[in-house]
């Protein structure tokens, strides 16, 4: 899926939106973005 472990800050990041963010869908749209990087990172990367 992803050969490339997040880094310590980029985890960091993530968890404090986490705790930012309350709304359910607003968290989707989080996790939704987070996805879409991933998937440009791993496409230039290949």
């Amino acid at each position: 899926m992803c050969d490339i472990e997040p880094s310590l800050e980029q985890i960091a990041v993530i968890k404090e939106w986490h705790k930012m963010v309350k709304n359910k869908e607003l968290m989707g749209e989080v996790e939704n973005y987070i996805n879409f990087v991933f998937k440009i990172l791993n496409k230039l990367l290949e």
